[in-house]
């Protein structure tokens, strides 16, 4: 079954995080301009679907710790959630 479905789940996860990458590698939007360098990581790896303890593991730090910064990524970007973060696209 997971053979089945690892295709269609890939390219899903590739189209999401599509224009996360346009926007990372040239943050010449003025929203994104304020992100630090660690917030613009963590959205990078929201981006890709990762949770807050994925995204912890990876950067060594706490699972705490990622919701602040995403805090201040909702705050600094306009948006109330993870979920409308990814669904706004880069602002």
């Amino acid at each position: 079954m997971l053979a089945v479905l690892r295709a269609p789940l890939m390219t899903a996860r590739a189209r999401t995080a599509e224009p996360y990458r346009a926007a990372l590698t040239a943050p010449s939007d003025s929203r994104l301009g304020h992100l630090s360098d660690r917030e613009l990581q963590i959205l990078g790896l929201v981006a890709q679907g990762r949770t807050n303890s994925s995204i912890a593991r990876t950067l060594d730090v706490s699972p705490r710790t990622i919701a602040k910064h995403l805090e201040h990524i909702y705050r600094k970007l306009g948006v109330t959630s993870r979920a409308a973060t990814v669904h706004r696209g880069p602002v």
